[in-house]
């Protein structure tokens, strides 16, 4: 049987890299918000630079998550138990009477984890809306400027000395909506 004291220690080591991998979940949350304001504001040079930011944060925070996984492979594998989350990780520590703070710290940073997670999946939505908003208001403009280049066609004038349009002529104004 192992010790209390060695999982206690591998678990005190993974709660740092949880804590590491918040902070870089963190940055990539300043990120989205950076490239959101950037899209709000039609600041191309701001978004391209927090699309930079974002995906060299994001490759640092993928690479804690890979570190943190591993530290539970390890963790299970020195325990002798099957598992693969923190929630079995944390049913393995609690039959040591020691492993109280460290069960409360791991606790702390996964919930820190999951609401940075949460708060960048809005960001994420936020950004995704307004990116197609204005990819949408475009390209209408774009349509709305094809059709004013056109030639109206001229006016067909009847029998009766009236005239009409032309078949491919649109109004500017929006009568529907």
């Amino acid at each position: 049987m192992i010790s209390s004291s060695k999982l206690i220690m591998l678990a005190l080591r993974l709660a740092e890299t949880l804590d590491t991998e918040a902070d870089a979940l963190d940055q990539v949350r300043v990120s989205l918000t950076g490239m959101l304001a950037a899209v709000r504001s039609a600041d191309s040079d701001a978004l391209q630079f927090e699309a930079g930011n974002l995906q060299e944060r994001a490759h640092n925070a993928a690479e804690f998550r890979a570190a943190h996984a591993r530290q539970i492979e390890l963790f299970f594998r020195v325990a002798g138990n099957t598992g693969t989350t923190i929630d079995e990780l944390l049913d393995v520590l609690s039959g040591s009477p020691d492993s109280a703070d460290v069960c409360a710290t791991l606790k702390t940073h996964r919930q820190r984890i999951r609401d940075i997670a949460a708060e960048s999946g809005r960001l994420v939505a936020a950004a995704d809306y307004a990116l197609r908003c204005a990819g949408q208001i475009n390209h209408e403009l774009i349509m709305m400027l094809h059709s004013v280049m056109q030639p109206d066609g001229g006016r067909v004038y009847t029998a009766r000395g009236g005239t009409r349009t032309a078949s491919n002529g649109r109004s500017m104004i929006d009568r529907i909506g």
